[in-house]
């Protein structure tokens, strides 16, 4: 979302809680016009990921035809953690215009 010259990255839900094979679709879609500067959206998961990526990333969905990715099944490796990911709001020169931190936990 843009706003008075800032960006700002929404995650809704802040926390969600996946079990061991299941995963996560993301919908990703702009709001108040930031689609003129933000080239891609990226998701980052620190290393170990409960995923089998540890990155995701869409370039210039829209506002109105949003981007859906799949992160596929979570391993078992990640059972019983709450991990933290990274949403990136990025411009064509590759600066980050905004983040927030959101968390993921994965029960057996």
């Amino acid at each position: 979302e843009q706003g008075a010259g800032r960006f700002y990255v929404i995650a809704n839900p802040m926390e969600v809680t996946v079990r061991v094979g299941e995963g996560i679709e993301w919908d990703f879609r702009y709001i108040g016009g930031a689609d003129v500067n933000v080239e891609e959206v990226i998701i980052e998961f620190d290393k170990p990921s409960p995923f089998a990526d540890t990155v995701f990333r869409t370039r210039k969905p829209g506002g109105a035809r949003p981007h859906r990715q799949l992160s596929g099944g979570a391993v078992a490796a990640a059972a019983g953690r709450r991990l933290p990911y990274t949403v990136r709001a990025m411009n064509q020169f590759r600066t980050e215009l905004a983040n927030t931190k959101v968390f993921v936990s994965v029960t057996a």
